[in-house]
């Protein structure tokens, strides 16, 4: 991100946002950020290399060990992916995908194993004491701990225990009482976490007698659970099965910079994944775009939400499809939309930023369910669908 484009501000009673120091015209790159970690998507593992994250390769590897978890493009992804992850995973993913057999979806299992692999980059960074990108930035991302369904916290406590174990039998089994205090950061948040029958759970699991230091790491770990699923962004692709098809989501991953910018539910910017290596750009990156022209001082959003391709022009409907929204955002991101569609709406009034989104940018090939993007050059916009230039 460049820090002359743009400037983060906060505000008391607001928080964080960021606004631009320079003008941008619609289809201008904004900035484009780079994972902290990224994974493949359960669904399509087979379909996408664990280790470049290429789609619907033409031969597939499977890891040395054969533990069908995960498939490569090459040989040579498949050790690169070994030395950097996978040697410290491979054993434990089993468990991972066990969740499937307790009643949890794929949904589950991969922001399981995305926060698995946040764990394991945690573990290396420490180990090689690399600042590449620091786990710092990740930690600082809103949690919303306290705030989630007895239901869905009793899900992330589930999952926590399973990460936890990973953490003390296979990443630090070795290290000292003192590595594995600071394995994660403090955090206030964790005096909003209660864990059901640690007890039990620690003498089943556990083989240690740092109970109290296991106990203050599960709840870190469900600190991290939370920080996952309000900020995790998924990547989706037309490559699997064709632009007519709904898209698919390929790929997860986390990208700390990203949770400077705030929702809009009729955006001023727009985000795509690249999925090819090209010039300046590399597979998994995240680059958001002007949907419209911006000013400086202007804030800079994205929706969170999945865009609406058609509107209706009946007022009843204009509420209640707002009201539909707002309560999304109210369950999965814990905030009341207050953007200026969501005032037109209400009033059941149609939002025209929003209709002249969708003229300018909605792909106009009647099957088509894809979007203008930029190309990686700047001088044109194409459908990330179908590949047609606008």
């Amino acid at each position: 991100m460049s820090s002359n484009k743009f400037e983060i501000i906060f505000k008391e009673g607001r928080g964080r946002y960021m606004i631009a120091n320079e003008e941008l015209s619609q289809e201008d790159i904004a900035f484009v950020w780079k994972p902290y970690v990224l994974v493949p998507y359960v669904t399509y593992k087979d379909q996408v290399c664990a280790n470049c994250m290429l789609i619907s390769m033409k031969a597939k590897h499977e890891c040395r060990n054969n533990c069908h978890r995960a498939y490569y493009c090459s040989r040579y992804c498949e050790e690169q992916h070994w030395n950097e992850y996978h040697q410290y995973e491979c054993s434990f993913l089993e468990k991972i995908f066990q969740l499937e057999k307790l009643g949890y979806n794929d949904e589950v299992v991969n922001y399981a194993r995305l926060v698995m692999r946040i764990l394991t980059r945690r573990f290396k960074d420490l180990s090689q004491k690399s600042n590449h990108m620091s786990f710092d930035e990740v930690w600082l991302s809103s949690s919303h701990a306290g705030k989630f369904s007895k239901e869905k916290a009793k899900e992330f406590e589930c999952i926590a225990k399973l990460l936890t174990e990973y953490i003390l039998t296979t990443l630090v089994y070795e290290k000292s009482n003192d590595f594995i205090e600071v394995f994660l950061p403090a955090s206030e948040d964790t005096a909003k976490v209660h864990i059901d029958d640690f007890d039990q759970w620690f003498d089943d699991r556990i083989q240690s007698n740092e109970r109290n230091a296991t106990k203050v790491l599960l709840e870190k770990v469900f600190i991290l659970v939370c920080i996952e699923e309000v900020n995790a962004l998924f990547h989706i692709t037309f490559k699997l099965d064709g632009y007519a098809a709904p898209p698919q989501t390929y790929a997860m991953g986390i990208y700390p910079s990203a949770a400077f910018v705030n929702h809009s539910c009729s955006p001023n910017l727009a985000r795509f994944p690249v999925q090819d290596d090209r010039n300046d750009f590399h597979v998994g990156d995240v680059v958001y775009f002007a949907t419209r022209s911006i000013k400086p001082g202007d804030e800079v959003c994205y929706s969170y939400l999945e865009r609406d391709t058609t509107l209706s022009d009946n007022s009843q409907e204009i509420i209640q499809n707002q009201l539909k929204r707002k309560q999304k955002l109210k369950e999965e991101f814990f905030f009341d939309c207050e953007c200026i569609r969501c005032r037109n709406e209400s009033n059941g009034n149609s939002d025209l930023s929003y209709e002249t989104l969708i003229e300018q940018l909605k792909c106009k090939r009647l099957e088509c369910k894809g979007w203008f993007i930029p190309t990686m050059n700047g001088k044109q916009m194409i459908c990330e669908a179908c590949q047609m230039l606008r």
